[in-house]
């Protein structure tokens, strides 16, 4: 039986502002059955005969964003990892292999992002017994996706020699990073190339093996940091400041590129690592002109370009080969050229401002949209069978106005609905919830007034998601 790790602490900066640090990518992208490319992850290793439950490795930020997708999709017996800060994947994998190696010893682990597309995953699961035959074997076995055209943004494997112990499976003969486009050619017509897939299979002792002999400081960091580690059943917590002392860098550069155990499958599943908007629109639908729309768009004289909305209408006159994205609040335009560019550029002027677009909460998101002295206006939505805590403020009051949907409100002893343009008041002091009962999204403006309108003002009373602090 497999032991899945899936790899969900990045944060997707090239795809901002879809992607943010509060709803990255792996969480906010969705195929077409409505799933993120997160629970399409975890939905490929369902079968338990198969695959044990799976070890979710993320930020200890989106500890409530991952139990909800989880819960959406019927996965109750996931365990999540989570990291303190964001150190790349070399430290992630050897945390998972330290736990694995705790709960099961003779393991074999599958390491998947969470943040890729797969059109064929059966293709993925048909291989994975000739890949853990090798693993079994000692082998640290990665995919080489068969590459049909000559990528730039990704990285080659080229296949050496085949494994005695699973035919299907070569030694590695080189790694290329990221080449230019003349020699991606020259590797596409050489055919025994493949775009490196960021998945890995192997032993969790051998991971633990091949951290010793490469990479030994980030082992000894990931030992201290789980051997103090407070684990309460679902989660594992590492020690903030033990796992701080790994070095920030890829499983593939500190392991795969050293390690004489290195293994290569090819395969063709119809595999794309959605990375940034070049590649998102590569993979959407376009229309006669070119042009791949995602939402309301209305377009006269547009071609070639990306335009994408998460709710506002985006009427385009005259654009040709350019990129609209208009996501969490925030608005992005730019040539599609250079649309990594423009998303560089404007996570640092974010991030210098210390600007956040949209806060996630399991119970849905909130935005500010203005504040100022004792005062707040936030929009707020609860996603289906959404509620808040009970709770109460002790420094801050509440008006809510429905902007669409059905509220069901507590205030006090009472309880009633709210609908459409109708709005009530709750004082500070007085205990409320607010809930959405129905199968459509729930979108409030809340107007806070008072001397003190931090979220640490609350005191809180029940809360169906276990929630200790917001």
């Amino acid at each position: 039986m497999l032991s899945p790790v899936i790899l969900a602490g990045g944060y997707g900066e090239r795809l901002w502002p879809l992607s943010t640090p509060d709803m990255p990518k792996p969480f906010s992208l969705r195929d077409a059955r409505g799933h993120s490319l997160f629970q399409a992850t975890i939905l490929r290793v369902a079968n338990r005969a198969k695959f044990a439950p799976p070890l979710v490795v993320c930020n200890s930020a989106h500890q409530l964003l991952v139990r909800e997708q989880l819960r959406a999709i019927g996965c109750e017996d996931a365990t999540m990892m989570l990291e303190p800060e964001a150190r790349n994947t070399a430290p992630a994998i050897a945390l998972a292999a330290f736990h694995i190696m705790n709960e099961s010893p003779h393991s074999v682990m599958l390491v998947m992002p969470a943040d890729h597309h797969i059109d064929a995953p059966e293709h993925l699961l048909a291989a994975l017994d000739q890949a853990s035959a090798a693993a079994e074997a000692g082998h640290v076995v990665t995919f080489a996706i068969t590459p049909t055209a000559p990528e730039t943004g990704y990285g080659y494997i080229q296949r050496g020699a085949a494994i005695a112990v699973a035919p299907s499976v070569f030694a590695i003969a080189k790694f290329i990073e990221k080449p230019e486009r003349e020699v991606a050619e020259r590797l596409l017509k050489a055919g025994d190339y493949g775009w490196n897939s960021g998945m890995f299979v192997m032993r969790a002792s051998q991971a633990l093996v091949e951290f010793e002999q490469h990479a030994p400081e980030i082992l000894a960091a990931c030992r201290a940091a789980y051997g103090l580690s407070v684990f309460d059943g679902s989660c594992v917590m590492p020690d903030a400041e033990c796992f701080a002392r790994a070095r920030a860098v890829a499983f593939d550069r500190a392991i795969m590129e050293r390690t004489t155990r290195g293994a290569v499958m090819p395969l063709a599943m119809g595999w794309r690592d959605l990375g940034n908007w070049a590649a998102l629109y590569e993979l959407a639908t376009k229309d006669a002109r070119g042009n791949a729309v995602t939402g309301e768009a209305t377009l006269h004289d547009v071609e070639n370009s990306h335009i994408y909305s998460d709710g506002t209408p985006i009427n385009a006159v005259g654009l040709h080969d350019m990129l609209v994205v208009a996501a969490n609040g925030q608005l992005l335009v730019a040539p599609k050229q250079r649309g990594a560019e423009a998303c560089s550029a404007a996570v640092e002027h974010y991030k210098k401002r210390g600007d956040a677009s949209v806060t996630q909460r399991p119970w849905g998101e909130f935005h500010i949209i203005e504040a100022g002295a004792q005062y707040q206006v936030k929009q707020l939505t609860l996603r289906p069978r959404g509620k808040i805590s009970l709770q109460r403020h002790a420094k801050r009051s509440e008006h809510w106005v429905v902007v669409s949907g059905m509220a069901t409100v507590t205030r006090g002893q009472e309880q009633f609905m709210l609908y459409e343009n109708q709005s009530t008041f709750i004082a500070a002091g007085v205990m409320h919830r607010l809930e959405n009962n129905c199968d459509e999204p729930l979108v409030i403006i809340e107007v806070q007034t008072g001397s003190y309108l931090g979220e640490d003002d609350i005191e809180r009373f029940e809360d169906m998601y276990a929630r200790v602090s917001d």
